[in-house]
């Protein structure tokens, strides 16, 4: 019964002492605190995460990949990347994302001459997408799966509806819809 008193009488704003029938035997309420409890803790800071995502274009498809089934966002698709690991920069992160896609796909201008950055934030961490607009140069690959179980495939921007999608992905995609639409 206190837990409800407390969940329906005692919020975070504005709470509603008037009308509490516990309010003379209350600590907060006698102190004038009311409106100043529960004191929360300050949420601590989420660490950051720099992701390498090429937006590889090949006759107006764009290059997928979908994720390992297993682990953190398994099974969606999402545009081929990689995180940098440890001190590692762009340019290093791009040289090893270009080799893993190199054997399957043939891409064009990495590092790209268009970039662009998208934050996404997830429960236990943040994630700086640094995005290189790529130009293809085609592959045979659709369908196929290439290392650690990931599958490579061309689709239209337009058709992605039986392809789940991480919310990062959606982000960039929208983005790069914005930046064609650049003069």
């Amino acid at each position: 019964a206190m837990m409800e008193l407390g969940a329906l009488n005692c919020k975070p704003v504005r709470p509603a002492c008037p009308e509490c029938p516990v309010k003379e035997v209350c600590t907060a309420h006698r102190l004038d605190m009311a409106d100043q409890l529960p004191i929360r803790p300050a949420r601590p800071r989420l660490p950051v995460r720099v992701r390498l995502v090429t937006a590889v274009a090949y006759r107006g498809r764009l290059l997928f990949e979908r994720r390992n089934l297993e682990g953190f966002l398994g099974g969606l698709w999402e545009l081929p990347g990689l995180y940098l690991e440890g001190k590692e920069g762009n340019r290093q992160g791009l040289r090893r994302l270009e080799k893993r896609l190199g054997h399957r796909v043939a891409v064009q201008q990495i590092p790209a001459r268009k970039s662009f950055s998208v934050k996404h934030v997830y429960s236990h961490f943040e994630e700086t997408n640094q995005v290189f607009i790529c130009e293809g140069a085609g592959g045979s690959n659709n369908g196929r799966r290439g290392d650690a179980g990931r599958t490579y495939r061309w689709i239209h921007p337009a058709r992605l509806e039986p392809y789940p999608i991480t919310g990062a992905t959606r982000k960039i995609l929208r983005r790069l819809d914005q930046t064609h639409a650049e003069p």
